[in-house]
């Protein structure tokens, strides 16, 4: 029987993501209530929900990150200090996050109905020796066929692997996980264990992507910008 051990969720979103209106308050709730030990707070090019969410429930381990969406493909700061600024390679990006003496990860290596955010792969086998792990299997990914893809791109790699949960409201949350030995206080403690972890996944439900869609909805009616709201519906 599998021990417990030390639950580490990575890659999920707070309303500071665009595609988020998941409260801080919420968000911890449903990791109180799922068990999660440490959560890794990743908001599309944006700190200051981690930032936030670590000052507000300082007894939560809070791994501060952000999925920053580079020229290249969306790739993945853990352990950071400051927030990296979209748009740039996927080199400059991952210099950017190592300057931090941040961890870099690889969020979902292969999705069809994400292609437009997923790193770019040739440029990913091109990075693998400065990348320091990759989702093997991310909680947002519908088809069984691109989690297949996923786990082969992974392995292909030879990186370690860790499950990302992508999660964007308060029921995805606590469903995808990495069982660590011992806890996760630093840096260290995390690429230490890489190679010893085990994992806790769920496949992803439909309604997930519909929350995103609607969450965009509210967030572009609330700016007031109905010309790309309009855009989006008709699209």
């Amino acid at each position: 029987m599998m021990c417990r051990g030390f639950r580490v969720e990575l890659h999920t979103h707070t309303r500071f993501s665009h595609d988020s209106i998941l409260p801080l308050w919420l968000f911890y709730c449903a990791c109180f209530i799922r068990r999660i030990d440490c959560v890794a707070i990743t908001d599309h090019n944006e700190i200051k929900g981690a930032l936030l969410f670590r000052s507000r429930y300082p007894k939560m381990n809070v791994i501060i990150g952000e999925e920053i969406f580079s020229s290249d493909g969306e790739i993945i700061g853990l352990f950071l200090t400051e927030r990296i600024e979209p748009g740039l390679s996927a080199e400059e990006t991952i210099e950017k996050i190592h300057a931090q003496g941040g961890i870099v990860c690889i969020p979902h290596p292969f999705d069809s109905k994400r292609y437009k955010t997923v790193l770019n792969s040739e440029i990913l086998m091109e990075q693998c020796s400065r990348i320091d792990c990759i989702e093997k299997y991310n909680g947002r990914t519908l088809s069984s066929e691109d989690m297949e893809r996923q786990q082969a791109i992974a392995d292909r790699t030879g990186l370690p692997c860790v499950v990302g949960g992508d999660a964007h409201t308060f029921y995805e949350l606590g469903r995808n996980y990495n069982i660590f030995k011992t806890p996760v206080r630093g840096k260290d403690d995390f690429l230490s264990q890489l190679s010893m972890i085990e994992y806790h996944t769920e496949r992803c439900l439909s309604v997930s992507h519909w929350s995103t869609k609607i969450a965009r909805a509210i967030k572009l009616l609330a700016a007031g910008n109905i010309q790309e709201l309009v855009r989006k519906i008709i699209k």
